[in-house]
């Protein structure tokens, strides 16, 4: 992903719903205020710090 001009790569073990947009061209990601990440299809909604930071988000999807 594209975060504010930075290339990130966050990783599956945090963030499983990602897993399945790897196998696809691309991974739609809409970015609508400054600290708010959303994916549309699943509806996924992510503070941009949890992505940069998700030892500081304790609370890890069950979801593998």
């Amino acid at each position: 992903m594209l975060i504010n001009y930075e290339e990130v790569f966050p990783a599956f073990e945090d963030f499983p719903w990602f897993r399945d947009a790897a196998d696809k061209e691309e991974l739609h990601v809409d970015m609508p205020s400054q600290n708010h990440l959303c994916r549309p299809d699943p509806d996924i909604d992510l503070d941009v710090e949890s992505v940069f930071h998700p030892e500081r988000y304790p609370l890890i999807s069950k979801q593998r």
